[in-house]
């Protein structure tokens, strides 16, 4: 039996299929009044159906965000209620997504010096951002430019959850050294990921705006692979040589640290076989009144980098493969919660295991 298909309007047919014979089938042409129903069931409706689609498939262009738009355009009230669940979280995969999104701010910044009912506060309204690619911008770039990066910082500088890839450095040293940027006074988002096959610590560690930057992180993932590592020695300490140049000196308020640890797992295709990580390691700083930040880094090259640290599985593993890009499994492991789960679940086990991490 097929599902029931539902519309949302005033009153719309619905169409349903029953079992009958296999020479015919039978349509019965029903009327839902979604106005009839409570205004608490409609919100919640609209809700779940303006939910962006994180589930990646084979074949799948990832349209996140496809229902959502289309819930946008049915009438003013329901674009009321689909947008804050459209722009809760913002995934931009590529510079020109990235682009069109900067336009929108700046549409939104016309509708609001029109006084139109169609303004909405991007700062409020947007809790978790991800950025896969931008391009560098030119130099002193006017403030309607689309690769003026100013724009994006007045909305990921108050954001729950940052999450960049290397690709998208500009976006984050730009913006910091924008202007009209105070990340001294107005920088408050703590909880950040890093990911892909590198990451420059230099321009945040040379600037004053990038120190105010690492000084707010109290969360920090970092997905750097090296998933085409051979297989690992018995005696081969499973944490990556890349955590000796992270300045955890200059993180004062860092909590939590996780990482993905090398693996021995080796991944069959069509085409042959190659290394992926599978787990990843949580580091929960111990309670202290004087906080040291250096310790994750003393714990991940000590003699044994996992007693102090809680290894969690990946929910959905990062699939490597010369067919299918290697951005995109950050991108789909940020978006599905990998980093946010990591941290759940550490604070679970913390709370069982008492002051044996420390």
């Amino acid at each position: 039996m097929a599902p029931l298909l539902y519309k949302i309007g005033r009153s719309h047919p619905v169409r349903v299929i029953l079992p009958a014979p296999s020479h015919f089938s039978l349509i019965i042409q029903m009327f839902f009044p979604f106005n009839n129903l409570s205004t608490e069931l409609a919100l919640e409706i609209i809700r779940i159906a303006a939910s962006p689609d994180f589930v990646e498939t084979p074949n799948s262009s990832r349209p996140y965000y496809t229902t959502a738009l289309s819930l946008t355009s049915v009438s003013y009230a329901v674009r009321r209620a689909t947008m804050p669940r459209l722009l809760h979280t913002v995934v931009l995969s590529s510079a020109p997504h990235l682009l069109a999104f900067i336009r929108s701010i700046l549409l939104q910044r016309q509708h609001q010096k029109n006084h139109s009912r169609l303004a909405l506060d991007y700062k409020k309204l947007v809790r978790r951002f991800w950025s896969t690619e931008c391009w560098e911008p030119v130099v002193d770039e006017a403030p309607d430019d689309p690769l003026n990066y100013s724009l994006l910082y007045e909305i990921i500088r108050g954001v729950e959850s940052l999450g960049l890839n290397f690709r998208s450095l500009h976006l984050l040293y730009n913006g910091l050294a924008s202007a009209n940027a105070k990340p001294s006074e107005d920088w408050s988002c703590q909880r950040v990921t890093f990911a892909g096959s590198f990451w420059r610590w230099r321009p945040l560690m040379s600037t004053s705006e990038g120190l105010t930057f690492l000084g707010r992180i109290s969360h920090l993932v970092i997905w750097i692979p090296n998933h085409d590592s051979y297989p690992l020695f018995d005696d081969q300490s499973p944490v990556p040589n890349w955590i000796e140049h992270v300045p955890f000196a200059m993180m004062p308020n860092l909590t939590y640290v996780a990482f993905p640890l090398l693996s021995n797992r080796i991944r069959h295709e069509a085409r042959g076989s190659f290394h992926t990580p599978t787990e990843m390691v949580v580091y929960t700083a111990p309670c202290t009144s004087k906080p040291d930040p250096t310790i994750f880094k003393r714990w991940a090259l000590g003699p044994d980098p996992l007693v102090h640290g809680i290894v969690i599985p990946f929910r959905v593993l990062p699939i490597f493969s010369s067919d299918k890009p290697v951005d995109l499994n950050w991108e789909v492991a940020y978006v599905q919660g990998e980093g946010d789960g990591a941290w759940e679940r550490a604070e679970k086990v913390k709370k069982l295991r008492g002051n044996d991490l420390e």
